[in-house]
């Protein structure tokens, strides 16, 4: 076993290229999690607790998310030996049938899920706003791979990260609807 040559992941420095390859399903049930449970209940919970004191705490969280992308998806990983990057869209669908493709695909899309939610709750920007700033970032990350040579840069990821970032979005907005449906109508009323 060879040890990846690169500074690590935030969770998993100096991890063998098995273990890697182990803890990316552990990652994409994380990234799961974290979309749908972790980024709500946190944005909720900092709502309650600030009250709308300090506004540069959502802002800070956004922007520490931000880093946690870049670390894992530039920073965190080794360069390739053989490297070729892929420009046609949806070229991964070729391969669909294999899991680890699957489980590439899912993550994409998972890993940017927060990320639309987070600027929705934390920056308040349009729809339109958030999805150019998330392929933007998406962009700047694909680019860095190719000149890096890290990961792999592939058009499927921009799209699937700002398809991410489309539903962390409406999510928001999903929630953001249900809770004033279930409890700011009743303050009103009364």
């Amino acid at each position: 076993m060879t040890q990846i040559e690169s500074f690590g992941s935030l969770f998993g420095m100096g991890m063998t290229l098995e273990t890697h390859r182990a803890w990316s399903r552990d990652t994409t049930l994380l990234l799961a999690f974290a979309a749908f449970v972790i980024a709500p209940l946190g944005a909720y919970l900092f709502s309650k607790l600030l009250k709308g004191r300090f506004p540069w705490v959502r802002l800070a969280i956004v922007l520490l998310f931000i880093l946690f992308i870049a670390f894992e998806t530039v920073i965190g990983r080794p360069p390739l030996r053989r490297y070729r990057p892929t420009f046609t869209p949806f070229a991964s669908y070729a391969n669909l049938q294999k899991k680890t493709i699957q489980r590439q695909i899912l993550c994409n899309i998972m890993v940017f899920v927060p990320l639309g939610f987070l600027l929705n709750w934390g920056t308040g920007l349009s729809f339109l706003k958030t999805v150019l700033l998330c392929l933007l970032i998406s962009l700047s990350i694909e680019f860095t791979q190719l000149m890096l040579k890290v990961g792999y840069c592939e058009t499927d990821d921009l799209i699937h990260n700002t398809l991410g970032s489309i539903i962390g979005y409406w999510y928001f907005e999903l929630l953001a609807y249900i809770k004033r449906r279930l409890f700011d109508t009743g303050a009103k009323t009364g």
